[in-house]
């Protein structure tokens, strides 16, 4: 066990160690000074997991993943953001599976005797065909949301467009994915921030979620960069012996 922990973290860095650390400690401390219930509370957590685990490119955030869409949908429902539970439900939940067995598939031994997934440089095509389909299909969610009596209604369909767009690009191993959910993690954070001030300030915590993943994005972005750059370069070498 000693030395599973000891390989599982070898290679993190402080900011990597902090963020896994902070889920544990940030959400119960936030909760309790704002009085947050259990739920909310433990929502964010799960968030923040999952955040810091998609950024160092590890399987395990996919399997994570559930336990924060059970989680993050209830709030959701309950604070009558159904742009989100549509999202975590319909989009997530399965290029979730789909990514899970996609990752798994594709993953490879580095130096280090430790795993990491292959990543691939989407074709033009495909990313022309994903903004064509997705500018379409904004037009069928606009008015989807609207029957729903969703408020907000650009900021909500942006979300969920942006959402669908950036799982899709994370579960193809897209180096640039996580990019593009920093667009949608900041309508999220919109979103909630419209309905929790000024009358559910007790719900302050869940904004930690969009957040988190706002700054594991950002860096995990680079971080997949860099893998990117590493594994054509360890693929180079391996062609020329």
């Amino acid at each position: 066990m000693k030395n599973w922990f000891k390989n599982y973290f070898k290679g993190w860095n402080w900011f990597e160690l902090s963020v896994l650390i902070a889920a544990f400690i940030v959400p119960p401390v936030i909760g309790i000074i704002v009085g947050s219930s259990v739920l909310e509370i433990l929502a964010p957590m799960f968030g923040m997991m999952v955040a810091i685990l998609y950024a160092k490119a590890k399987f395990e955030a996919f399997p994570l993943t559930f336990v924060s869409v059970g989680l993050y949908v209830i709030l959701a429902w309950q604070s009558a953001i159904y742009s989100e539970v549509i999202y975590m439900l319909a989009v997530l939940t399965p290029l979730t599976i789909y990514g899970l067995i996609n990752w798994r598939r594709n993953q490879r031994q580095d130096e280090d005797k430790g795993q990491v997934t292959a990543l691939v440089q989407t074709r033009r095509l495909e990313l022309i065909l994903l903004t064509v389909v997705l500018a379409v299909a904004s037009v069928g969610i606009y008015f989807f949301l609207r029957w729903f009596e969703t408020e907000h209604l650009i900021i909500a369909t942006l979300s969920l467009v942006t959402g669908t767009a950036a799982m899709y690009l994370i579960t193809r191993r897209f180096k640039w994915a996580l990019g593009v959910h920093v667009l949608y993690s900041a309508s999220v954070i919109v979103l909630w921030l419209l309905f929790i001030v000024p009358d559910n300030l007790n719900m302050l915590v869940v904004l930690l979620n969009p957040i988190i993943f706002i700054t594991c994005d950002i860096y995990g972005t680079f971080h997949w960069r860099n893998l990117k750059r590493k594994q054509e370069l360890q693929a180079n070498n391996e062609t020329i012996q």
